[in-house]
């Protein structure tokens, strides 16, 4: 059938086993993520250690792209996906020993830096060179629609575990599933791509609006991650409700990404890019919010229209990486990390969660660029 060409699920396993990968891994860090700078900050560290520690984590995960690629060379891009697993327990195993060990923070985020630069190089350069030429944008969606589902319910659960058990019993949650994440990688063989890297051959001749988008989405990413989750926290003052709000946004982006995945096959660009703009002027709303109520809703809106950025990027990005698709991987990441480092130091020399959300509007009306 004709619809088995687009749609993959259980038809191309190639295709198949990265969903149930990413979408294990989306629910495994959708229980623990909103609440890792919250967990620091009540241990007691300041908030300049804090943004240390994600800014530390990016620099590594630049650090580690040109490694994983020479590694994807000698084992393979899933053996490669599957290599990065005990990284990211060891990450969770330092945090856990945080209570009671005092390990410097920049050295966990350098480890969870190195997990996320290996991983979603081999991830994005095994999807971009197994997803079809012609729907990159739906299968993407596809993606998103499975992890959406996994990960919607997440954030409520991870703020039950936290209040009624503790931070130790949810990281413990979380590495089970990880581990667990890894297994349907092994149902189908691996393969090995030559590499012969140079800095020239791997940013040169690239699309200038692209790099700007990109560059754009890593001063959007921490908004998520770091700034609006303590502000939130600051709003609410309850792990539950906290992820409450979250689980909002992402119900809401589940019903988006149904709709808007197949926009960008379809050259529907006007319509994706004014839903990044709203998306953007919702950050700058966000410096406003001080009521529960108001909270859910912002992030319900923003929940529609946050697909449509996330997308962008992934089908950019698959549709652009030609047959080495690592080279172009590379890329991709360095430029969206040397966003969120921007915007880490930025955030190092303020202080302040507010201007992470002026970052994060910034950032988001700069990945309309990647339409161009």
């Amino acid at each position: 059938m004709d619809s088995h060409k687009h749609f993959h699920l259980l038809q191309n396993k190639e295709i198949d086993e990265l969903y149930i990968n990413l979408g294990l891994r989306a629910f495994s860090f959708g229980l623990i993520s909103i609440f890792i700078p919250l967990f620091l900050l009540n241990l007691g560290y300041p908030l300049f250690d804090v943004f240390l520690f994600f800014t530390a984590s990016s620099f590594c995960h630049i650090l580690s792209l040109i490694p994983a690629a020479y590694l994807s060379s000698k084992i393979g891009l899933k053996h490669t996906i599957i290599f990065a697993q005990p990284l990211i327990i060891i990450y969770f195993v330092l945090l856990f020993l945080l209570e009671s060990i005092p390990i410097p923070i920049f050295i966990i985020g350098c480890v969870g830096g190195a997990y996320s630069g290996i991983f979603w190089l081999a991830f994005h350069s095994d999807f971009a060179e197994n997803s079809d030429a012609g729907s990159k944008g739906k299968e993407v969606a596809i993606g998103s629609v499975i992890t959406s589902l996994l990960s919607a319910a997440a954030p409520v659960i991870g703020g039950v575990i936290i209040v009624y058990t503790n931070f130790s019993y949810l990281l413990g949650f979380v590495v089970v599933i990880i581990i667990s994440s890894v297994i349907p990688l092994l149902l189908t063989k691996d393969k090995k791509e030559c590499v012969d890297f140079s800095i020239n051959k791997i940013f040169t001749k690239r699309n200038k609006h692209h790099s700007t988008g990109y560059y754009g989405y890593g001063l959007y990413v921490r908004g998520f991650t770091l700034f609006w989750p303590l502000i939130l926290f600051s709003i609410v003052g309850s792990y539950v409700t906290l992820g409450l709000i979250t689980t909002t946004l992402l119900v809401f982006s589940f019903i988006a990404t149904i709709i808007f995945g197949s926009f960008f096959d379809k050259n529907k660009k006007n319509l994706i890019s004014s839903s990044i703009f709203v998306g953007g002027v919702l950050w700058i709303v966000r410096l406003f919010v001080s009521t529960t109520i108001f909270a859910f809703i912002i992030d319900a809106i923003h929940g529609f229209v946050k697909p449509s950025s996330e997308i962008s990027v992934d089908a950019t990005s698959y549709a652009n990486a030609g047959e080495n698709a690592v080279d172009y991987i590379i890329y991709r990441e360095v430029m969206i990390h040397l966003g969120v480092m921007t915007c880490m130091l930025i955030s190092l020399a303020t202080l302040s969660l507010h201007v992470g959300l002026i970052i994060a509007a910034i950032g988001s009306f700069l990945m309309i660029l990647l339409l161009k």
